[in-house]
């Protein structure tokens, strides 16, 4: 999976999100997710959230690392 690709996957799953995925390499990803369904979540809900969507392609290695920063839009 590219990060284009990534991108995609996680815009169809988190739609009412803004996602920014980067990668320096093709094998690590970073990606800023901001919506407002976190508001009132932890630091460490937000990324179980995201994790959530993610899980399967992190378990059969489609992902092999993957960095999140998850944010509310009053947080940037």
């Amino acid at each position: 999976m590219n990060q284009e690709e990534l991108q995609a996957f996680l815009s169809e799953k988190l739609p009412d999100c803004s996602i920014r995925v980067s990668s320096p390499d093709g094998y690590h990803f970073e990606a800023e997710v901001v919506g407002e369904r976190f508001e009132g979540m932890n630091r460490v809900k937000r990324q179980q959230t995201v994790y959530a969507v993610v899980s399967h392609l992190l378990a059969d290695n489609t992902v092999h690392a993957l960095s999140l920063k998850v944010r509310t839009p009053g947080e940037l």
